[in-house]
């Protein structure tokens, strides 16, 4: 009887050991997809912040161009 509660008892240790490494095998590759996915989404928003400047300064290019313009235009009707 003895010998059958030790195989029980090495059964249980085992499984309670499977079940604790499997659980920081499950933490510790959550943590690296997390990390990854985070990573990604910092270069995502980096790439769209870049393309909202360089909207942002062609607009701001094409509003002085346009104001430029019509600057000149007044300038030619009041010289008339």
């Amino acid at each position: 009887m003895s010998s059958i509660n030790l195989l029980c008892n090495a059964a249980v240790t085992a499984g309670v050991v499977s079940g604790v490494l499997a659980l920081l095998v499950g933490i510790v590759a959550g943590a690296f997809v997390y990390k990854i996915l985070l990573s990604k989404k910092i270069g995502n928003s980096k790439s769209n912040a870049v393309k909202i400047i360089e909207e942002a300064y062609a607009e701001a290019k094409s509003i002085k161009k346009e104001s430029v313009l019509e600057a000149k235009e007044e300038a030619q009707k009041i010289k008339e």
